[in-house]
C-alpha cells in the first residue's frame, strides 16, 4: 500500500486593514475581505465609554495587529 503526503501551501491568517465605531459597535476589516463586528457592551470596560470615547481609543497599529489603547472613563 503506498499513501502519499499532500503538498499543503502556506496558509497566511487575514490580518486587519480597518477598524471603525459605529452605533457602539467595534468593526474590524481583513485582508480577506471579511467584516467583523462586536458590540462594545460585551465588554465591561468598553461598556462603559461613550461613542466618543470609543472612536478615540480604536487605533490600528502599522504592523496589523488591533490594539486598542487603554480607556479611562473615570473623567
Amino acid at each position: 500500500m503506498t499513501t502519499s503526503a499532500a503538498v499543503r501551501a502556506d496558509i497566511l491568517e487575514p490580518a486587519a486593514i480597518r477598524v471603525w465605531v459605529e452605533k457602539r459597535t467595534i468593526f474590524i476589516e481583513l485582508t480577506d475581505g471579511r467584516i467583523v463586528g462586536f458590540p462594545a457592551d460585551r465588554f465591561k470596560l468598553l461598556s462603559q465609554a461613550t461613542e466618543e470615547q470609543l472612536t478615540a481609543i480604536v487605533h490600528l497599529r502599522l504592523n496589523s495587529h488591533l490594539n486598542l489603547i487603554h480607556l479611562n472613563v473615570t473623567s
